[in-house]
Parts: C-alpha cells; sequence; structure tokens
C-alpha cells in the first residue's frame, strides 16, 4: 500500500527518512518492506513502550539545525529516543516513559538488499549442512543442534531474536567445529556468518540499547532482530505471515527465498 501511495504522489522517488512506532519494525522481515520506499529507517526491534518516540524532541532538534544533513538526522533519531526513556535522559522536556528495555536502530535502507544476499548464501550453508549425513539420526542430531543453538539466542519481546547475538552464536558455533574436525564445510559457514555480521554493520547507522541489555551479548547488539519461530505452533501461525512479505520471496519476486526454506527445514523434521 505504502508503495502505491509513493508511485501515485512521489512518481516513485523515496523520501528521506521514513520510521513508525510500531513494535518490531527493526526486525528485518519487516525492515525490508522499506526497500524502494525510503533513504533511511528508523524503529524498534522489540516492544514500544506506549509513548512511542518523543516527536517533541524531535521537531526541536529539526528546529535548532535547519541545514541538517539527511544521514546526520537519520542517526540523531536513536540518540533523541535514548535520551527519553533512559534514566539518564536529558530532562523532563524531553522525557517518555522510562523503559530499560527499549531499543531504537536508524539503517540505511540501500544496504538492506545486501544483507537479504548475505544472509541467503548463509541459509544455503546451514540448509545443506543439515542434510549432509546419510543417515536419518544423524540429520535429526544435527537439527536439534541447531534449534539448541537458536536456543541460545536473546529474545526481544518473547517474539523475535537478536540478529547480531544470533550470528556471534553461529560464529562460535562454526569456529569450534573448525578447529575439532577442520573440513570446507565450516569454512564456509563461518565465511558466510562474517559476510552477514560485515553487511549489518553497514545497514546500522545508529543505535540506542537500553539498559537492561547492557549486560552480556547484547550490550554489543545493533538494534535488529530476526524472526525464529521458538515453537511448532508460533511457526505455524506465523510462517505463513512471512512468506507474503518480500524479505520471504526470491529476487524474481515469486517462489521462496532460501532464508524462508531454511526456517521452514529448521522448524521441521529431517529430511
Amino acid at each position: 500500500g505504502v508503495k502505491l501511495l509513493m508511485d501515485k504522489y512521489r512518481k516513485g522517488a523515496e523520501v528521506d527518512i521514513a520510521g513508525s512506532d510500531a513494535c518490531l519494525n527493526q526486525q528485518v522481515e519487516f525492515g525490508y518492506e522499506w526497500m524502494g520506499i525510503a533513504k533511511y529507517v528508523f524503529g524498534s526491534s522489540t516492544i514500544v513502550q506506549k509513548k512511542g518516540l518523543n516527536y517533541r524532541a524531535l521537531l526541536d532538534w529539526f528546529a535548532k539545525h535547519p541545514l541538517f544533513e539527511t544521514a546526520k538526522a537519520a542517526a540523531q533519531i536513536p540518540v533523541i529516543y535514548g535520551n527519553s526513556v533512559s534514566v539518564n535522559g536529558s530532562g523532563r522536556t524531553y522525557s517518555s516513559y522510562r523503559d530499560p528495555a527499549a531499543t531504537m536502530a536508524t539503517w540505511t535502507v540501500a544496504e538492506l538488499g545486501s544483507l537479504k544476499w548475505a544472509m541467503e548464501e548463509l541459509a544455503t550453508e546451514l540448509s545443506e549442512w543439515l542434510d549432509e549425513p546419510t543417515s536419518k539420526i544423524e540429520r535429526l542430531d544435527r537439527l536439534t543442534e541447531m534449534k539448541a543453538l537458536v536456543a541460545k539466542g536473546e529474545r526481544f519481546g518473547n517474539v523475535s531474536y537478536d540478529l547480531h547475538t544470533f550470528l556471534l552464536i553461529l560464529n562460535t558455533w562454526a569456529r569450534e567445529n573448525l578447529e575439532n574436525q577442520a573440513g570446507q564445510r565450516f569454512a564456509s559457514i563461518n565465511d558466510r556468518i562474517n559476510s552477514v555480521q560485515d553487511t549489518l554493520n553497514k545497514s546500522v547507522l545508529s543505535k540506542y540499547i537500553g539498559e537492561k541489555y547492557q549486560k552480556g551479548l547484547l550490550r554489543t547488539s545493533k538494534g535488529v532482530a530476526i524472526w525464529l519461530p521458538a515453537t511448532p505452533f508460533e511457526f505455524k501461525e506465523m510462517f505463513p505471515k512471512f512468506l507474503r512479505g518480500k524479505f520471504y520471496s526470491n529476487e524474481l519476486g515469486s517462489g521462496s527465498s532460501q532464508w524462508s526454506k531454511f526456517v521452514e527445514h529448521f522448524s521441521g523434521s529431517p529430511r
């Protein structure tokens, strides 16, 4: 719907900065919907508390910086949000409800194409690793191992996993296997993990991570989440909905992406 409005009123020209107070806007699957619509997108990777972004503070910043560069303004939004929800915020004028579990990130939408491509390659490697054994029992062991790796991740709002943390867990797993049973498979998986991490770093222009997450792996979070089902019921409930989105379709716009195939494979029984 947004794309149709853009084509009608802006002749397809992108807006400079877009975002919303919707929960999970910085989940990759939702963020990817902004491709071709905006240059920069801001949002939360978790549940948004009821006041959302402090637009009064944002408008005040615009008023004080009339000749701002687009990228600079986009990068400032997580800072403004952080000041309004953190314990150490900048005073009553700009304060919202205190929310130690808040996150906010701004990413460069053009980089999301590279991020998706890198995740497609990683998904292919992980699916091939799951399918590699000839024995069904061994394939079940690998599926169980992959599910245990995902379960180690940090979940935002009991909905989606922090993408950066998930990549760190996968990276540790791949390097340990490379040391214990050196082989081309894990060298290739590790390369794909690093590629996703590199493109994620390039995608995120700025971020704010709440006080709740300042310990452990989440302190290095990029404020970006990814959905992976925690239960069969969640998979059955959510997967068909994600299939309708751009991120779960292939580059030709029809059929499933490698990532969606991996999620389906990961959520099912060994093949």
